[in-house]
């Protein structure tokens, strides 16, 4: 890497130092930001004073209303939360750390000799608010792109052609709120390969993944796939890629590819009214392949399961840490699911699709059939695609809760934010709802804002805007997680002049202070009550220490909170560690990240304590590991089921460290679902396997409602069938094997999670007639 940087300085060297008389056409390459801001090598410096003028050929049309911004980050710094060096949020260079940017339209212009021309534009600010939200376009004479930068650390870059026809390239900078400017390079179309192969190549490892110096300590540590040969036929070799149907619990990694005993040309999907399903298949380009294209036909048997309800999406490989944690080592793992576009893609390197059928609520019973086609510009392929659809809708166990940590674009909404950026946070809002509620998603976690901290007047027009909204969507029907302000000990303590015993250790706090706590909560219930609010759960600690003075100082907590008359708290912490016995008599929710308790054990502590149990299983959200599939769905679906917990509630519909797109970067590793700059939802495949899991549940209480009315029924046939699905049933209860966490091993294979379901559509079917 560094070879190639020292090349592309050399480059830039001999274009720079020629004669006046041979700059027909050369690379211009200009780096903005303060005037004592670095500036990259060889690129010239541009500041909010760099107006233009036939002298210099180069500047702003304007500089009136022009701001800069610098904020480098280049040193570890140490993390407080976890005890260790971390490196900064990104890694940024002389072209990333400062910024120009302006609310009003600009141009910026540079004069060149007429010519065909490329511009590559950088744009991003590398520090600030969560609340920031930038939208603008750049235009030139040829070409426009919008620009949305949904926050901070997100650097966006576009590429235009340019014909250079009057003596000048003008980059016009419109505003929707304010445009960002971090670099331009201009260069002639003859030396476009040059520039972008030594130039930009390197600047767009330094903004997508790190510096050359940083990735150097990198280590990739999945061991290299050892793949059958793929054997292909001689017709496979004419077009140049194989094609099959996989399960898509199997993981699939760039090396890897079903040998051909195992590769298949159709795909078999099984699925209810009202009901998404999922399948996946895999292409294996035996060349390089352009223009790679998916084509889809309706589904046809009782009914017509048109286009639009089927989605395929491309799977992205992303480079992710082992744990969440770790540094310094990744794995290359199939992760995100984007829309689809024409691809191109490389030999021996696999791709994998992913397909969605969205099955019509008054879809009739029986089979549907069509066709997936894989295009190249040397061929084509099809998958056949069979969906068994059954003759009844689903039903979902009213006592158990799907729900999800959620950040809430909701909470960035303000005032003094412009009026774009509030209808980008609301809009982002309402579609990741929809998302959830799709996904079977019906709870997430909220929080509570005070307008007055000595009154504890609650922000009603906040939590009106936020549960409004969950209602729409079906997210707040049995109860509301609600999360007390970060700050709520220090706001706590200030207001009571209590700075603790031990010189201010919160674990000691005086009993005032705990006073304070109950009159806050006690604020909450009335404002509750009075505007007919769902219930909430206080959730004031989350995963609290296991050292005595902080069990101590949460069972103190706890105790206060549940002084209000009726309210219920909940706490995340393993019930099954002495360490948290002083917790017992004042939770009414432990939410823990394993399985703590068998069934049994759990059914009889919630009948003796009035307790319930819930399980936050981060490892399958990306913890440890990104490929947890199997144990993802079996976690969320007939796992839940055998452990007799009622939820899954785990960290987090989606939480960004640094780049979105850059799972290394940041002191953790990003989780779930991503967004396009516009705010809708892209998922990941764990997103998808989890709504697997969700639907194995329907099923299973689906069955459990047909049997429980067949028994009581007056008919002996259907009593009998009954009879034979409690005893498969429980066969299936058996068979699911008891784990705290499910991680791979002692988990089904996907065989037997299609084998079990099948068994109890099958019953569901006879049983509903």
């Amino acid at each position: 890497m560094m070879h190639r940087v020292l090349k592309a300085v050399a480059c830039l060297a001999f274009f720079f130092a020629l004669p006046a008389t041979q700059l027909l056409a050369r690379p211009l390459f200009f780096d903005m930001g303060k005037l004592d801001s670095p500036v990259r090598e060889n690129f010239t410096q541009v500041t909010t004073q760099t107006a233009y003028s036939p002298s210099s050929g180069f500047g702003w049309k304007h500089t009136d209303d022009l701001k800069a911004f610098d904020q480098p980050y280049s040193k570890w710094v140490h993390n407080g939360r976890y005890d260790h060096e971390a490196p900064p949020p990104i890694f940024t260079s002389a072209l990333t750390e400062d910024v120009i940017y302006g609310d009003t339209p600009n141009e910026f212009i540079v004069d060149v000799p007429p010519g065909k021309y490329r511009v590559y534009t950088i744009s991003g600010r590398s520090s600030g608010s969560s609340r920031d939200y930038y939208a603008f376009n750049i235009v030139t004479a040829d070409q426009s792109h919008k620009v949305e930068i949904p926050g901070n650390q997100i650097f966006e870059r576009r590429r235009f052609n340019v014909r250079a026809t009057g003596g000048q390239i003008r980059i016009k900078l419109q505003p929707v709120t304010t445009w960002l400017l971090s670099a331009v390079l201009i260069y002639p179309e003859a030396d476009r390969n040059r520039v972008e192969r030594e130039v930009i190549a390197p600047i767009e490892q330094e903004i997508s993944l790190m510096p050359p110096d940083e990735w150097k300590k990198w280590e990739d540590i999945r061991p290299p796939g050892k793949p059958a040969d793929p054997l292909p036929t001689s017709a496979e070799r004419a077009k140049g890629f194989i094609v099959s149907a996989n399960n898509c619990l199997e993981p699939i990694f760039p090396d890897t590819f079903p040998p051909k005993e195992e590769r298949r040309t159709s795909l078999a999907l099984l699925g209810a009214p009202g009901e998404y399903e999922s399948g996946s298949f895999v292409v294996l380009p035996l060349r390089d392949l352009e223009k790679c294209e998916v084509a889809l036909s309706p589904l046809q048997g009782p009914g017509v399961i048109p286009k639009t309800e089927i989605e395929v999406r491309s799977v992205r490989y992303m480079l992710a840490k082992p744990t969440y944690l770790e540094l310094h080592k990744y794995l290359k793992v199939p992760d995100i699911l984007e829309p689809l576009r024409a691809l191109s893609l490389r030999r021996n390197i696999t791709q994998q699709y992913w397909v969605t059928v969205k099955i019509p609520g008054k879809a009739a019973p029986g089979t549907y059939r069509g066709k997936i086609t894989f295009s190249a510009k040397t061929g084509k392929a099809a998958i056949d695609a069979a969906l068994d659809v059954l003759p009844t809708r689903l039903s979902k166990d009213p006592e158990i809760v799907y729900g999800m940590y959620y950040r809430d674009p909701l909470a960035r909404l303000h005032p003094e934010n412009k009026k774009e950026a509030n209808a980008y946070f609301s809009r982002k809002a309402e579609l990741e709802r929809i998302d959830m509620a799709n996904h079977g998603i019906d709870a997430h976690d909220s929080s509570v804002a005070f307008r007055d901290w000595n009154t504890f007047a609650v922000d009603v027009e906040d939590m009106r805007r936020k549960l409004d909204l969950d209602s729409k969507y079906g997210l707040n029907k049995r109860a509301v997680v609600l999360s007390f302000p970060d700050d709520w000990q220090k706001r706590l303590l200030a207001k009571v002049k209590d700075i603790g015993k031990g010189g201010g250790a919160p674990e000691e706090p005086s009993p005032a202070f705990f006073e304070e706590l109950t009159r806050m909560v006690r604020a909450v219930e009335k404002e509750r009550k009075a505007r007919g609010w769902p219930e909430f759960l206080y959730y004031p600690i989350d995963e609290p220490k296991k050292d005595a003075k902080s069990v101590a100082f949460t069972a103190r907590t706890l105790e206060a909170v549940k002084r209000v008359e009726g309210v219920r708290t909940f706490v995340t912490a393993n019930p099954a560690r002495k360490e948290f016995d002083p917790l017992w008599p004042h939770v009414d929710i432990w939410c823990s990240q394993p399985f703590a308790f068998d069934a049994d054990t759990v059914s009889r502590l919630s009948r003796e304590k009035k307790i319930e149990f819930w399980c936050y299983p981060n490892h399958i959200s990306g913890e440890t590991g990104r490929t947890h599939f199997a144990a993802a769905r079996m976690t969320w679906g007939f796992g839940l089921w055998r452990s007799g917990y009622k939820a899954v509630f785990p960290w987090i519909y989606q939480y960004v460290a640094g780049d979105p797109f850059n799972y290394l970067d940041g002191p953790v590793m990003d989780f779930m679902n991503r967004s396009t700059p516009a705010g809708e939802p892209v998922p990941v495949i764990p997103w998808e396997i989890f709504r697997q899991g969700i639907v194995d549940g329907k099923y299973i209480y689906t069955l459990r409602k047909l049997i429980e009315e067949a028994k009581a029924g007056n008919s002996p046939e259907r009593r009998a069938r009954a009879e034979q699905a409690e005893a498969d049933l429980k066969a299936i209860w058996d068979a699911v094997p008891v784990r705290e966490k499910y991680i791979e091993e002692g988990v089904w294979n996907s065989t037997q999670f299609d084998r079990f379901r099948r068994i109890i559509a099958d019953h569901i079917a006879a049983l509903a007639h």
